[in-house]
Protein backbone atom coordinates (compact mmCIF):
# COMPACT_ATOMS: atom_id res chain seq x y z
CA UNK A 1 0.00 0.00 0.00
CA UNK A 2 1.42 3.96 -0.73
CA UNK A 3 0.11 6.38 1.87
CA UNK A 4 0.59 10.58 0.85
CA UNK A 5 4.65 11.55 -0.49
CA UNK A 6 6.42 12.69 2.60
CA UNK A 7 9.29 15.94 1.78
CA UNK A 8 12.16 15.29 3.36
CA UNK A 9 14.92 18.23 3.40
CA UNK A 10 18.74 17.21 4.02
CA UNK A 11 21.13 20.29 5.24
CA UNK A 12 25.12 19.81 4.97
CA UNK A 13 27.04 20.70 7.92
CA UNK A 14 27.81 24.42 7.33
CA UNK A 15 31.59 25.27 6.39
CA UNK A 16 32.69 28.29 6.52
CA UNK A 17 35.39 29.37 4.94
CA UNK A 18 36.11 33.79 5.09
CA UNK A 19 37.85 34.93 2.12
CA UNK A 20 39.14 38.79 2.03
CA UNK A 21 41.39 41.81 2.40
CA UNK A 22 44.42 40.30 4.24
CA UNK A 23 46.48 43.17 4.32
CA UNK A 24 45.13 46.78 4.96
CA UNK A 25 45.36 50.31 6.14
CA UNK A 26 45.04 51.49 9.39
CA UNK A 27 41.16 53.34 8.71
CA UNK A 28 40.42 51.95 5.79
CA UNK A 29 37.65 49.58 5.07
CA UNK A 30 37.98 45.77 4.27
CA UNK A 31 35.54 43.30 2.90
CA UNK A 32 34.90 39.68 3.63
CA UNK A 33 32.80 37.04 2.45
CA UNK A 34 31.56 33.34 3.08
CA UNK A 35 29.82 31.22 0.79
CA UNK A 36 26.06 31.90 1.09
CA UNK A 37 23.47 29.55 2.84
CA UNK A 38 19.94 30.10 2.09
CA UNK A 39 19.44 28.26 5.40
CA UNK A 40 22.13 30.05 7.65
CA UNK A 41 22.60 32.73 10.03
CA UNK A 42 26.06 34.46 10.30
CA UNK A 43 27.57 35.99 13.63
CA UNK A 44 30.46 37.71 13.11
CA UNK A 45 33.69 38.57 15.22
CA UNK A 46 36.38 41.09 14.38
CA UNK A 47 39.07 42.06 16.28
CA UNK A 48 40.63 45.31 15.84
CA UNK A 49 37.85 46.94 14.01
CA UNK A 50 34.18 47.82 13.48
CA UNK A 51 31.56 45.98 11.51
CA UNK A 52 30.12 48.89 9.64
CA UNK A 53 27.79 47.10 6.85
CA UNK A 54 26.45 43.47 6.69
CA UNK A 55 26.25 42.31 9.94
CA UNK A 56 24.24 39.23 10.06
CA UNK A 57 24.94 38.48 6.31
CA UNK A 58 27.10 36.48 4.21
CA UNK A 59 29.55 39.63 3.40
CA UNK A 60 30.73 41.68 5.74
CA UNK A 61 32.74 45.43 5.78
CA UNK A 62 35.13 46.34 8.66
CA UNK A 63 35.98 49.59 9.27
CA UNK A 64 39.91 48.90 10.43
CA UNK A 65 41.38 51.29 13.85
CA UNK A 66 44.00 49.02 15.11
CA UNK A 67 47.70 50.16 14.71
CA UNK A 68 49.67 50.17 11.69
CA UNK A 69 51.75 46.68 11.65
CA UNK A 70 49.69 44.68 14.32
CA UNK A 71 48.02 41.06 13.14
CA UNK A 72 44.03 41.39 14.11
CA UNK A 73 41.25 39.27 12.74
CA UNK A 74 38.21 38.16 11.69
CA UNK A 75 35.59 35.05 12.54
CA UNK A 76 32.22 33.99 11.15
CA UNK A 77 30.14 31.29 13.06
CA UNK A 78 27.45 29.88 10.51
CA UNK A 79 24.01 28.55 11.64
CA UNK A 80 21.98 26.27 10.13
CA UNK A 81 18.39 26.65 10.64
CA UNK A 82 18.18 23.42 12.21
CA UNK A 83 20.70 24.52 15.08
CA UNK A 84 23.69 22.92 13.39
CA UNK A 85 26.85 25.37 13.72
CA UNK A 86 30.25 25.54 12.30
CA UNK A 87 33.08 28.67 13.18
CA UNK A 88 35.53 29.43 10.52
CA UNK A 89 39.35 29.10 10.54
CA UNK A 90 40.18 32.67 11.95
CA UNK A 91 41.12 34.78 9.13
CA UNK A 92 44.17 36.94 9.92
CA UNK A 93 44.34 41.12 8.99
CA UNK A 94 47.69 42.80 9.18
CA UNK A 95 47.23 46.32 9.41
CA UNK A 96 49.76 47.88 6.98
CA UNK A 97 51.71 50.98 7.08
CA UNK A 98 50.12 52.90 4.71
CA UNK A 99 50.57 56.35 3.82
CA UNK A 100 47.72 57.78 1.73
CA UNK A 101 45.11 60.01 1.38
CA UNK A 102 44.00 60.45 4.63
CA UNK A 103 46.77 61.92 5.82
CA UNK A 104 47.17 64.71 3.42
CA UNK A 105 43.32 65.01 3.85
CA UNK A 106 42.50 64.64 7.99
CA UNK A 107 41.47 67.94 10.37
CA UNK A 108 40.13 68.72 13.36
CA UNK A 109 36.92 66.92 13.20
CA UNK A 110 34.50 67.21 16.69
CA UNK A 111 31.71 65.12 17.21
CA UNK A 112 29.33 65.90 19.81
CA UNK A 113 27.00 65.57 21.59
CA UNK A 114 27.26 61.83 22.70
CA UNK A 115 25.01 60.53 24.08
CA UNK A 116 22.53 62.43 20.99
CA UNK A 117 18.84 63.51 22.21
CA UNK A 118 17.86 65.35 19.16
CA UNK A 119 20.75 67.07 16.96
CA UNK A 120 24.37 65.96 16.81
CA UNK A 121 26.76 68.86 16.01
CA UNK A 122 29.92 68.15 13.50
CA UNK A 123 32.49 70.62 13.41
CA UNK A 124 35.29 70.74 11.08
CA UNK A 125 38.61 72.71 10.45
CA UNK A 126 41.70 72.11 8.76
CA UNK A 127 40.19 70.19 6.30
CA UNK A 128 42.11 69.82 2.86
CA UNK A 129 39.45 68.76 0.92
CA UNK A 130 36.40 70.57 -1.40
CA UNK A 131 33.39 67.93 -0.26
CA UNK A 132 32.67 65.34 2.42
CA UNK A 133 30.17 62.54 3.02
CA UNK A 134 28.70 61.88 6.44
CA UNK A 135 27.10 58.29 6.79
CA UNK A 136 24.86 57.41 9.87
CA UNK A 137 24.44 53.28 10.08
CA UNK A 138 22.66 51.92 12.44
CA UNK A 139 24.07 48.47 14.11
CA UNK A 140 22.13 45.88 11.96
CA UNK A 141 23.99 47.82 8.82
CA UNK A 142 21.52 49.47 7.14
CA UNK A 143 22.77 53.24 6.19
CA UNK A 144 19.84 55.25 7.57
CA UNK A 145 21.97 58.66 6.33
CA UNK A 146 23.59 59.68 3.60
CA UNK A 147 24.42 63.44 3.48
CA UNK A 148 26.67 65.16 1.21
CA UNK A 149 28.42 68.77 2.45
CA UNK A 150 30.86 70.98 0.70
CA UNK A 151 33.59 72.40 2.40
CA UNK A 152 34.52 76.19 2.46
CA UNK A 153 37.75 77.62 3.11
CA UNK A 154 38.71 74.19 5.06
CA UNK A 155 36.16 74.32 7.88
CA UNK A 156 32.29 72.98 8.10
CA UNK A 157 29.68 73.27 10.97
CA UNK A 158 26.82 71.15 10.47
CA UNK A 159 24.57 68.90 12.33
CA UNK A 160 22.33 66.28 11.55
CA UNK A 161 18.70 66.00 12.84
CA UNK A 162 17.92 62.83 14.96
CA UNK A 163 14.54 62.96 15.86
CA UNK A 164 13.31 60.66 13.71
CA UNK A 165 15.42 57.63 14.20
CA UNK A 166 14.98 55.16 17.18
CA UNK A 167 16.94 55.23 20.14
CA UNK A 168 19.87 52.88 20.30
CA UNK A 169 23.51 52.78 19.19
CA UNK A 170 24.69 54.12 15.56
CA UNK A 171 27.98 54.40 13.68
CA UNK A 172 28.77 57.65 12.26
CA UNK A 173 31.19 58.04 9.45
CA UNK A 174 32.69 60.93 8.01
CA UNK A 175 34.36 60.35 4.22
CA UNK A 176 36.16 62.24 1.75
CA UNK A 177 37.51 61.05 -2.16
CA UNK A 178 35.74 57.43 -0.86
CA UNK A 179 38.35 57.06 2.84
CA UNK A 180 36.82 57.32 5.79
CA UNK A 181 38.42 60.12 8.37
CA UNK A 182 36.54 59.63 11.23
CA UNK A 183 34.19 57.10 12.27
CA UNK A 184 32.67 57.39 16.12
CA UNK A 185 29.92 55.04 17.59
CA UNK A 186 27.01 57.35 18.93
CA UNK A 187 24.26 56.69 21.43
CA UNK A 188 20.94 57.83 20.45
CA UNK A 189 18.51 59.02 23.88
CA UNK A 190 14.77 59.47 23.57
Amino acid sequence: PSGPSLEVMVYSEPAPSITGDELVCQYDNGIYTVAYSEYSDYIWTVDGGDIIEGEGTNEITVYWTADQGSTTYVNVTETKTEGCETMAETFEVTIDNCVGINEKIVGNISIYPNPAKNYLNIDISSLKSETIVFKLTNMQGKVVLLENKRVENNSLKSNIQLEEYPEGLYLFTVESKGKIIKSEKIVHIN
